[in-house]
């Protein structure tokens, strides 16, 4: 489940500074909530893959 979210989050990352980030600034345009919540679940996601990763390391 854990390996799961980590290939998960990982194709998440790489896909952000793509097409993800054309999605956000599009909904950016439309609703600042929206985009709002989008960026605060992508750094969560962010910070828990870095956590993850970092427990793996050790």
């Amino acid at each position: 489940m854990h390996i799961l979210s980590v290939s998960h989050t990982r194709s998440l990352s790489h896909t952000h500074t793509g097409s993800l980030a054309q999605t956000h600034s599009h909904t950016h345009t439309h609703t600042l909530s929206s985009s709002n919540t989008l960026t605060r679940a992508c750094s969560f996601t962010q910070s828990l893959y870095v956590s993850l990763t970092h427990s793996q390391a050790l």
